[in-house]
């Protein structure tokens, strides 16, 4: 899939990259992407992405294909191993940025359909990265 070498931490578009988020990002780093599923629409086509991180106001994704900036978008997370129901929102794209023939795309999150889904969630993927971290100590 795009991006799936990316480290999280250089996922940041190079130039005049000013920090937004006010709210702590979630990395999902790549030793463990495959549990972690992101697809995004755009118009009628709906595609897996990789995602880089998370927050409760935005996202990054890697992405073999490019997206208008500002276009909306509808995304859904899924841990299938833990969680049995998707996590569904909505966003917008803020920017696109081509890195390595791959695109970065950062997204303001505009509605999240069940705001307890997605506190479930994050609650879950803390716990997968402690597990993750414990079990290579």
């Amino acid at each position: 899939m795009a991006g799936e070498n990316q480290d999280p931490d250089d996922s940041k578009p190079s130039g005049e990259f000013v920090e937004k988020r006010k709210s702590r990002r979630y990395h999902v780093p790549a030793v463990y992407r495959h549990h972690v599923k992101l697809r995004v629409r755009s118009g009628d086509a709906s595609v897996a992405v990789d995602i880089g991180n998370f927050s409760r106001s935005g996202i990054l994704f890697f992405s073999s294909e490019p997206y208008d900036v500002e276009a909306p978008i509808a995304c859904a997370i899924s841990m299938s191993q833990w969680l049995a129901k998707d996590v569904l929102f909505g966003a917008r794209v803020k920017y696109c940025v081509e890195k390595d023939s791959v695109y970065l795309i950062g997204a303001n999150v505009e509605s999240v359909d069940d705001a307890l889904w997605f506190e479930v969630f994050v609650e879950v993927h803390d716990f997968v990265v402690r597990q993750q971290q414990k079990s290579s100590s």
